[in-house]
């Protein structure tokens, strides 16, 4: 795999250098990045954000790496978590994997490069087991996935990348000729994540007059041009941090 699309990741550890360069190895892999000093303040922010990957020291104040482990596997069973340990304390760190962690690594780091492959492989393991678990309910369990209907590889690597997408704010690119479907994988990628609840605006672009463009998209105050006779909420506004899916963008 080559992107990490919203992958969010936190990082725990009393000494702010580690919490800094473990923040820009993991942002320069597309992380969504979070940092904790002890396990109390990162069981926190767990609360308000929960995370997919989570870096943990063993020897903190306050929690070890161990208690904070136990609990975070109650909290979210389905993140992925692993320790850093110094010299010495490999023990505690097989201790650890007995108690579901994904893995550890030692620090101080003896290279960058060992710290980015550490977490891209953390940030695979991640996606395959969404993907896995997402083509299972499409797939196996339903045969219509809001309107995509299909066994086919090629429908497969469809719904892989749906898979992937459906979680993200990252902007997304669909292409096909016309009549193909890519309002229904649109709908599939809003409806199927974590921002369902919000709304779904799709503007046919094709439809828009090119004078009253800016006017549909972003709206106009009362009195902004010639017959505004009131505020009018723009479709990105309207879309209220949902999606919003331009049709025929090309147009």
């Amino acid at each position: 795999m080559t992107e990490n699309l919203g992958i969010r990741f936190l990082v725990v550890d009393d000494e702010e250098s580690i919490r800094e360069l473990c923040i820009t190895v993991a942002r320069g892999l597309g992380f969504t990045c979070m940092a904790a000093g002890n396990g109390h303040e990162a069981l926190a922010l767990l609360e308000e954000k929960p995370a997919h990957i989570i870096l943990t020291d063993l020897i903190m104040p306050q929690m070890t790496g161990i208690e904070f482990l136990e609990k975070v596997r109650k909290i979210l069973p389905r993140a992925e978590v692993a320790v850093m340990t110094g010299h010495g304390s490999v023990e505690t760190a097989v201790q650890a994997m007995k108690l579901g962690a994904y893995d550890y690594i030692a620090k101080p780091f003896s290279a960058v490069e060992e710290l980015r492959l550490f977490l891209r492989r953390m940030a695979d393991k991640v996606q395959l087991v969404e993907e896995n678990e997402f083509l299972r309910e499409c797939t196996y369990a339903e045969t219509e996935l809001h309107g995509i209907v299909g066994v086919s590889p090629k429908i497969q690597d469809v719904l892989r990348m749906i898979a992937r997408l459906k979680d993200t704010r990252t902007p997304v690119l669909i292409t096909g000729e016309s009549g193909t479907g890519k309002e229904l994988v649109a709908r599939a990628i809003h409806f199927r994540g974590n921002f369902a609840s919000r709304p779904f605006v799709a503007v046919d672009c094709g439809s828009l007059v090119p004078t009253l463009i800016e006017s549909e998209l972003f709206g106009h105050e009362k009195g902004a041009f010639t017959g505004a006779l009131r505020s009018k909420p723009g479709l990105f506004q309207s879309a209220n941090d949902g999606t919003v899916f331009l049709d025929e963008v090309g147009e």
